[in-house]
């Protein structure tokens, strides 16, 4: 139990790291816009939310936002980004369109992320009946889809409209899907489920820890199948477009990263720290590795034999998203500055126009 903890609070200290330094919030759809923001992570921080077109290397200031959950940004597959802070002394979720920006929620709850459907419905974390909620925007109402007394977060969509997020009361927590109508217990099981993440094709994976168990696990709708088992740590579970689950695990003293492709489970150490894997839509997968917990960060790529390394001394390269054709962009400090760059398989190009040398350039990247 005991070494289970630890790597847990080595694993969320870690991640807090990465999102105090940066974190780039956004996602490209065809229009080639990518969204991140300008500040320090804090609970009173105050952070520029920029909007950087892709083709013409400009960026566009949608105006400041401030408090810790001011970096939850999603966009939906037609160009409107959600984001949630402080903004004209109103603490809400916003949707930022055309250049207009509209609040649809002031009661939006602690640890607040948010999610777009593929029809464009919007979920998020709600404050609405003395604890945590989820709640869906159509474009012009707010509901209430939860309704319980548990703390209820991280609501994820599948591709046919089915939402899945976790509820969590004393020391346990159930993974639940919504279809419209209905809501369903995935998780059977007395423990700590957490990172639901749908497949294309419907399938959906969560992780799961209690004392000296950890695993990661796929529903298929009908059936649960654990399909990883350990007793350390597991977490950020991520599918490919072709049906492959990467995962982050606790191994031999390493954090790595493991692939399952439906039958066998296949590990490459890279030794250290490594985390926050991420798919191409050709199939290569992307990764943050460090030595250790604190040490230097850098991003790499596995194409499925080999992997590329893209970090560079000791810089600060942790935060990264694949956009159209299969580029790379992550956010680095190699120049003394926090800037973007692109990697398009061969060479790398700075597309951020206006370093910041003062300011944490944050980056945290959201994918349909």
């Amino acid at each position: 139990m005991k070494k289970r903890v630890l790597i847990i609070v080595e694993l969320t200290a870690v991640f807090l790291l990465l999102i105090g330094i940066m974190r780039v919030v956004g996602h490209s759809f065809p229009s080639e816009k990518i969204a991140y923001v300008i500040g320090h992570f804090g609970l009173s921080g105050t952070f520029d939310i920029q909007v950087l077109d892709l083709r013409t290397r400009q960026s566009v200031s949608l105006g400041a936002v401030s408090g810790s959950n001011s970096t939850s940004f999603s966009w939906s597959s037609d160009g409107r980004l959600a984001f949630v802070g402080y903004r004209d002394s109103m603490f809400g979720v916003y949707v930022w369109e055309s250049g207009q920006t509209t609040m649809i929620s002031q009661k939006v709850g602690a640890y607040t992320s948010t999610a777009w459907s593929t029809d464009g419905r919007l979920a998020f974390v709600s404050f609405d009946e003395g604890n945590n909620d989820i709640s869906v925007w159509d474009g012009e109402k707010v509901e209430n889809i939860s309704h319980n007394s548990a703390s209820d977060t991280s609501p994820r969509w599948s591709a046919d409209g089915r939402l899945a997020f976790v509820s969590e009361q004393d020391l346990s927590s159930t993974i639940f899907v919504w279809d419209g109508r209905a809501i369903t217990a995935v998780s059977q099981s007395a423990s700590r489920h957490s990172s639901p993440v749908w497949s294309s094709d419907g399938r959906l994976a969560f992780a799961s820890g209690w004392y000296d168990s950890a695993a990661i696990s796929v529903w298929d709708g009908k059936e649960l199948t654990s399909i990883y088992h350990i007793k350390d740590a597991v977490d950020w579970p991520e599918w490919s477009p072709d049906g492959r689950l990467a995962f982050v695990s606790n191994y031999n003293s390493n954090v790595e990263i493991e692939v399952w492709d439906g039958k066998i489970i296949t590990s490459f150490p890279q030794g250290g720290y490594n985390i926050f894997p991420r798919w191409s839509s050709d199939g290569r997968l992307a990764f943050v590795s460090s030595t250790f917990s604190d040490g230097p960060r850098g991003v790499y790529v596995w194409d499925g034999q080999t992997v590329t390394d893209l970090s560079y001394a000791s810089t600060s390269e942790s935060s990264f998203a694949w956009i159209k054709d299969d580029r790379l962009t992550f956010s680095s400090t190699r120049n003394g500055s926090w800037t973007i760059y692109e990697w398009d398989g061969a060479s790398l190009t700075n597309i951020l126009q206006r370093p910041y040398r003062q300011q944490g350039l944050i980056y945290k990247w959201w994918t349909p």
